[in-house]
């Protein structure tokens, strides 16, 4: 929902609210053993030979990490291994059951975002992409000088993908190619002694956006979705022609077989993972659909249906308790991250660990004009005179991310000719001071006119001050006789927003 439809009619925001209020600073938790730091496209998998999730990396407001961390069905635990990969995000993650061993291939790496730029690689002009492979063997991380590195032109969650095959003991890695319009067909990949070899198999899905590999334990078999439509990734011809139906594909160990158009595959963009004897899932903003070795079929709502969309979390099926973990992310289109922990044990989620949001940093001062949610206002109603006009400039944490909110908000009403309406407190001014996070809310400059029904016709309200231009007609209320002198009062006003 844009900031302009939260910021809504005022006269409901003004009845809501209660009090003012002030926005509480992100706390870092960085040295906390049980915490991992809220962080966007990390990199996690399950480590059957030691009982454990793996997670390492991503990214937060002071760049990339290189953390490692590991989840034994209760808690996190801060690793400090004696050597570890290079920070990054998006990297690549599955566990190799011919070594016991957790592999680690490539990802992002990029400089510490600017106070006003966006968080993660993705938005990076020197975003640098990685091809190195790194073993975990529970507690250290070894790096595998491999002859050959398979070629991932983005690291992205629909663009490639690696998979562990425990029945055939191999680490397949899918990936997209470009130019997009040089294949009709995804690279595939496989990692065995020491080293990464490209496969030629007689049948690949699509060189377009996928999901997957994850394997499917009930029916043996690495399986990958791939959605119909035309290809939105090639823009000039030949473009390779898209997948004629939404397709489930499965690997036996030398070949891609398409399982056809009668399995329910689900239309759409989402994560393929693996869920032990539940089969399959793949995770989308509707919910959970599953595999159940033979079809798809709709199961469960996702864990944030109380919050806005998140993506760039990541997730694992952790075998010893029989949960798929959901870790972190980034809510829809901004820089607010979260570090919460979620489990789902095939019928329900459960929240198992709550983590402060919002990246650790210290809050830089706010632009005011990135800030502005909306300007508004009303004519009557229950918390102020029915002769009275309420109007308001909200702000709220900007795309940019959290920051600390210092602006005078400068307040006036011009007539139809240009000139300042001559009535008590005009022109007026308020200051506004607030920790702009996801989680506050909004944060209003508010001037009521008294007896506003004398105001003439054409009247304009200008919201002025350092970054700040907006303006808004006014027009005052019906009202059969003389209310009274017109009037200005200006203040402030905090709403929580609804989540």
């Amino acid at each position: 929902m844009g900031r302009l439809a939260r910021f809504g009619a005022l006269a409901a925001l003004f009845a809501a609210a209660t009090s003012c209020g002030t926005g509480a600073v992100a706390v870092d938790h960085r040295g906390d053993p049980g915490i991992p730091v809220p962080r966007a496209d990390a990199s996690s998998a399950y480590d059957a030979a030691n009982g454990t999730i793996v997670m390492f990396g991503g990214v937060d407001r002071d760049g990339v990490l290189d953390e490692t961390w590991t989840w034994d069905g209760d808690t996190w635990r801060r690793r400090h291994p004696a050597h570890s990969p290079p920070a990054r995000e998006s990297g690549l993650m599955a566990f190799d059951a011919s070594d016991d061993r957790v592999i680690l291939f490539g990802g992002l790496s990029c400089p510490p975002p600017s106070p006003n730029d966006a968080i993660g690689c993705d938005y990076s002009a020197t975003a640098n992409h990685l091809s190195d492979t790194w073993m975990w063997n529970g507690d250290d991380w070894s790096q595998a000088r491999t002859a050959h590195s398979p070629t991932v032109p983005y690291f992205a969650s629909t663009l490639d993908g690696l998979g562990s095959d425990p029945v055939r003991h191999q680490v397949l890695l899918l990936s997209f190619v470009t130019p997009v319009n040089s294949s009709l067909i995804a690279a595939t990949w496989t990692f065995a002694n020491g080293d990464w070899t490209e496969l030629h198999p007689k049948h690949s899905p699509r060189n377009m956006a996928f999901a997957g590999p994850a394997f499917d334990a009930v029916s043996g078999r690495l399986l990958v979705e791939q959605s119909r439509g035309p290809h939105v990734d090639c823009f000039s011809g030949p473009c390779p022609p898209g997948p004629t139906h939404d397709a489930t594909w499965a690997w036996d160990g030398s070949d891609w077989s398409d399982l056809g158009t009668d399995v329910g595959t689900p239309h759409g963009y989402g994560t393929l993972l693996e869920a032990g004897g539940r089969g399959v899932v793949m995770l989308m903003d509707g919910g959970l659909e599953r595999w159940d070795g033979k079809r798809w079929g709709s199961v469960a709502p996702g864990p944030w249906v109380d919050r806005t969309i998140r993506t760039d979390w990541t997730a694992a099926f952790d075998a010893a308790s029989g949960q798929l973990l959901v870790y972190g992310g980034r809510v829809f289109e901004t820089n607010h991250l979260e570090g919460d922990t979620f489990g789902w044990n095939g019928s329900a989620w459960r929240k198992l660990m709550a983590a402060p949001p919002s990246p650790p940093a210290t809050l830089y001062p706010c632009d005011p004009k990135t800030a502005v949610a909306g300007v508004g206002g009303y004519g009557g109603g229950p918390s102020i005179s029915p002769t009275s006009v309420a109007i308001g400039i909200a702000f709220f944490e900007p795309h940019a991310g959290p920051c600390h909110l210092d602006v005078v908000v400068q307040f006036s009403l011009t007539g139809p000719d240009g000139r300042l309406v001559p009535i008590a407190g005009n022109p007026s001014h308020v200051e506004l001071v607030a920790d702009l996070t996801y989680d506050y809310g909004f944060e209003y400059a508010t001037f009521t006119i008294a007896n506003a029904c004398g105001l003439p016709q054409g009247t304009i309200a200008t919201f002025g001050g350092a970054d700040v231009n907006a303006e808004i007609p006014v027009s005052g209320p019906y009202c059969p006789q003389p209310a009274g002198a017109l009037s200005i009062t200006a203040g402030t006003l905090h709403r929580p927003d609804e989540k």
